[in-house]
Parts: C-alpha cells; sequence; structure tokens
C-alpha cells in the first residue's frame, strides 16, 4: 500500500512542466499530476521495503502477474539504453581523473564506491565557500586535483564521473533532501517546512529491479 504525501509551494503556483515538480523515490507517476489546490498536490509513493520484490516469482496477489512479461521488456530496454547514455565521459576535460581511475582498475561495485568515497573524503574538504573555477577549467577536474574544496555539487559530478569511467551506469541529480527528525506529528499526519537549506545534489546509480 502506498504512502501519500502532499506538496505545498508556500512561494509562488506550481511549475506547469510536471517533470518540474517534486517527488520522492517509488512515487506513481498518476498521482504525481493529482491536484490539490492551485500550490499544492500528492503524490502516492512507496518505501524502499516496498520495493523489495522478488521479480523472478511474482504473486498474483501483487497485481504484477499480467503484466510481467512487459515489465521484463521495458526494463531490459532501459537498462540497455542506461549503459549507452548514463556512462559517457568527457575524458580530454578530466586527463587527472581518467589516470586516477586507471591506475586504480576496479570491477566490483563495493569496491568501486568504497574508492570512490576514499577519494572524495580524504583527498578533498567541504565548504560552501570553494571560490570559482577559473575560466576555461573543467569543475570536477579542478576541484579534485587543484582546489580540493567544494560542496554537494562538486562532489556529486565527480562521483558521476568516476561511476562512468569504471562502467556503472550513473547520473547526477539535485532536489531536498530532508530528515525524518524534520518531520512533527499533526494530528494524523506529519509534516515538514523545507527550504532552500534542504536543496542538495546527489549522484544516482544504475541497479537492476530498481532503476
Amino acid at each position: 500500500v502506498p504512502t501519500q504525501l502532499t506538496i505545498q509551494y508556500q512561494n509562488g503556483e506550481l511549475p506547469e512542466d510536471i517533470d518540474q515538480r517534486y517527488k520522492p523515490y517509488y512515487s506513481t507517476f498518476a498521482s504525481a499530476v493529482s491536484f490539490v489546490s492551485e500550490n499544492s498536490y500528492y503524490v502516492s509513493y512507496y518505501t524502499w521495503d516496498d520495493m523489495q520484490i522478488d521479480w523472478g516469482n511474482v504473486h498474483d496477489e501483487l497485481g504484477f502477474s499480467l503484466t510481467l512479461d512487459d515489465y521484463h521488456t521495458i526494463a531490459l530496454s532501459y537498462a540497455n539504453e542506461a549503459v549507452d547514455v548514463y556512462t559517457q565521459v568527457p575524458l580530454d576535460s578530466v586527463p587527472n581523473l581518467v589516470q586516477h581511475c586507471e591506475n586504480n582498475p576496479l570491477e566490483n561495485l563495493d569496491e568501486i564506491t568504497a574508492f570512490i568515497l576514499y577519494t572524495l573524503q580524504n583527498d578533498t574538504a567541504y565548504t560552501r565557500t570553494p571560490g570559482l573555477t577559473p575560466a576555461n577549467r573543467d569543475p570536477v577536474e579542478y576541484f579534485l586535483f587543484q582546489s580540493k574544496k567544494g560542496y554537494c555539487q562538486h562532489y556529486a559530478s565527480a562521483a558521476v564521473l568516476m561511476y562512468r569511467m569504471y562502467g556503472i551506469p550513473a547520473r547526477y541529480a539535485t532536489g531536498y533532501a530532508v530528515s525524518p527528525d524534520a518531520f512533527q506529528a499533526g494530528g494524523q499526519s506529519y509534516e515538514a517546512s523545507v527550504t532552500d537549506e534542504d536543496a542538495h545534489a546527489w549522484v544516482e546509480i544504475f541497479l537492476d529491479d530498481y532503476g
């Protein structure tokens, strides 16, 4: 059973483009366009636990059996497309990063993730005031090998390129990261106020059965 989330814009009207409206992971597309008022809408979404599905052993009560073949066809097509689209890297723009990854050949996803985290956590420092990237310099290359200072956008961009260099489909994502502690009980529901302080950037990687 999905959970319902109402998203209300405190300032201004809803973006006309549906794709520009914020939605949590595992939300259903149809509910993303269901309006509550001129400045709010609701989204039905599933939790991470709800996504733990054994796709090779789907039962009728889940409601997927009739469309399971279609699901597999779409999933396979998307997986192939993701490899083509989300592994592209401007190699000429990041020669130092290319060399860094070539000097550390890895194939296992866990090892690749650990290496990326090690690179970012040990060779750089987080700051909201890293300064400007010089003209005609790649921001990731400059961040990792010269300034070594940055915030979420720098870290996410670097992680995307490193995953791609190892053949893992990855993309840059932006939105809001809201802590569970931000939600306060209000009657039979919970409410959270989300501001620009919660704005965030992160990396998404392709995982079978999750997208």
